[in-house]
């Protein structure tokens, strides 16, 4: 079989039709671009945002940038801030607003996503309805369609998980036995290959190892498995083992750059005091999740439904197709001899693997974050597409395939109707607000205060970046009176953050969370040096005067 037939299963109309199915898509994050940070998840996307703001102040800062929301030092790195780099320099060189080109950074990178799903699809001797059923599929889900546009790392590191699968899979490719076949160029050492999917694959897991952990499994596993068969059939053994070790190192050297990083970002945080509850010793538990969370069926039930169509009681039937779909393909391929049928159940199997490792090994941040889906769920897609081409290969009655295609059509159109349903309901009106009680009280401040001045927020949303980053200023959350890490004195959190220009201190409190009364944890004396200066909804405002600040007036309540 030439190299040509097996490029690409997409015709020009394909790809046409394709390109039309992502239209609407895209519009709807062009249009809804401009929306500041006050949707879904804000508190996660301010925290991207504010780290991007400040990222390139007083020089380039990419191993201790600052997201200043918990004091002095400002630097408390999560992932490493490629994503956020990225967005600052366009913002810069474009002129154009950070809220905007960060969604639509994030928007570019889940097109390109797709893109390169369709890409291992074509190459993978999947038929063109099935990689068109794909992109219906992605392009009508309420996950991609609502977290696709906001200011979150999730759709680059997905971008970058895939674009070092696509080429570990050209590469495993290139090395087993199917490549033999191959005229003896392509046997050749593919430095190229091998450079970007290691250059990925870092990427990858740099900006968020949770996305990229589940693939660097996979690829444990199928080194393993490819070493097993290569035994029992003693053919090609030690070719099989020197490739599953050369995929070995990169995996570990990418694991020891992550770890350094983690590590490095951890010290940084150690500086701030009030950091320590964010340290990675202290979120290991809470991001895994315990064994009892796993074998709670209705937390599943939950997990599951969040991610598909929990509108309409169907929101475990997409879960159920791509499980229904996966087995059959890989019982009829058990029996079916054809080639393209074993090659799109490896991908069937790929993508079903990537698909429930990731909660599977990251159970709470799955059942807590939504926006986690982002993660797995194109590659539920993946392999629900290459599932039904399997199934499509190994049928021989033309009946049966007919009806086959049928059914397959019908499946797509009832769950891209009920994605596109849970949407409406669920995201619409969220992605089209252009108004908060939070924008209000945080622009007012803005508006009344200079980049030097600082901000404590009270009882907002724990240590949520969003009045920050609304507002323009640096400050303090005070996440709780009675937290270990806040018995200290919060005067002198206050004292390393003032500086010689700094002229007032802004309080935002939030007296639906504050339990206790309006500055309540201030003295009497220190009272009347704030002055109350707007109200929107249970937020309130206050401008303090700085000397306030600069004696031992704060309680410790």
């Amino acid at each position: 079989m030439n190299r040509k037939k097996n490029s690409s299963s997409l015709s020009l109309r394909g790809k046409f039709i394709i390109g039309l199915i992502f239209i609407p898509t895209i519009i709807y994050w062009l249009t809804t671009s401009g929306q500041p940070i006050i949707d879904n998840y804000s508190f996660r996307q301010a925290q991207t945002a504010i780290s991007a703001d400040y990222l390139f102040e007083n020089g380039v800062n990419l191993f201790n940038y600052q997201t200043p929301v918990l004091g002095k030092p400002w630097a408390i790195p999560f992932e490493f801030p490629i994503y956020q780099a990225l967005v600052k320099i366009i913002s810069t060189a474009t002129s154009q607003s950070l809220t905007q080109v960060g969604r639509l950074t994030n928007s570019a990178s889940i097109l390109l996503s797709a893109m390169v799903c369709v890409s291992i699809l074509s190459r993978n001797r999947v038929k063109q309805l099935y990689i068109i059923i794909f992109s219906l599929l992605l392009a009508t889900s309420q996950v991609y369609l609502y977290y696709g546009r906001t200011f979150l790392i999730d759709g680059t590191a997905l971008l970058f998980t895939l674009a070092a699968a696509f080429y570990y899979i050209q590469l495993r490719f290139i090395w087993t036995q199917e490549a033999f076949n191959a005229p003896k160029k392509y046997n050749l050492f593919p430095l190229a290959k091998t450079l970007l999917f290691s250059t990925f694959l870092i990427l990858g897991m740099l900006i968020k190892a949770t996305t990229s952990l589940p693939l660097i499994c996979f690829i444990a596993i199928d080194q393993i498995h490819l070493a097993c068969t290569s035994l029992l059939a003693r053919e090609q053994f030690f070719k099989a083992i020197k490739n599953g070790i050369f995929f070995g190192i990169i995996s570990l050297f990418t694991i020891f750059l992550t770890k350094s990083w983690v590590n490095h970002a951890d010290k940084l945080k150690e500086l701030n005091s009030n950091a320590a509850f964010i340290l990675s010793k202290n979120l290991t538990g809470w991001n895994f999740g315990s064994l009892n969370d796993r074998l709670e069926p209705g937390k599943w039930s939950f997990l599951l439904s969040a991610t598909s169509t929990k509108i309409l009681n169907f929101g475990i039937l997409l879960p159920m197709i791509i499980f229904a779909a996966f087995a059959v393909a890989n019982i009829l391929t058990m029996r079916c001899k054809n080639s393209a049928a074993r090659r799109s159940t490896y991908i069937c199997n790929f993508g079903f693997f990537m698909y429930a490792a990731g909660p599977l090994i990251f159970f709470n941040l799955y059942f807590i974050h939504e926006y986690y889906a982002t993660a797995n769920l194109a590659f539920g897609y993946l392999s629900l597409a290459a599932s039904l081409n399997t199934i499509s290969q190994c049928i021989e009655r033309k009946n049966l395939l007919k009806l086959m295609k049928i059914f397959s059509v019908f499946i797509t159109g009832l769950i891209g109707a009920l994605q596109l349903y849970s949407f409406n309901i669920r995201y619409w009106p969220s992605s089209t607000q252009t108004s908060s009680d939070a924008l209000e009280i945080a622009n007012y401040v803005k508006n009344h205060s200079s980049s030097h001045d600082r901000l404590l927020t009270i009882g907002c949303d724990d240590w949520s970046s969003q009045l920050f980053y609304l507002s323009g200023l640096k400050g303090l959350a005070v996440r709780s009176f009675s937290h270990p890490e806040n018995k200290q004195s919060i005067r002198i959190e206050i004292q390393k953050m003032i500086n010689s220009n700094t002229k007032s201190i802004f309080i935002i409190e939030n007296t639906k969370f504050l339990g206790m009364v309006s500055l309540g944890y201030l003295s009497a004396s220190s009272k009347q040096g704030c002055s109350p200066i707007h109200k929107a909804g249970d937020y309130y405002a206050y401008k303090c005067n700085l000397e306030q600040f600069k004696n031992p007036t704060l309680t410790n309540k």
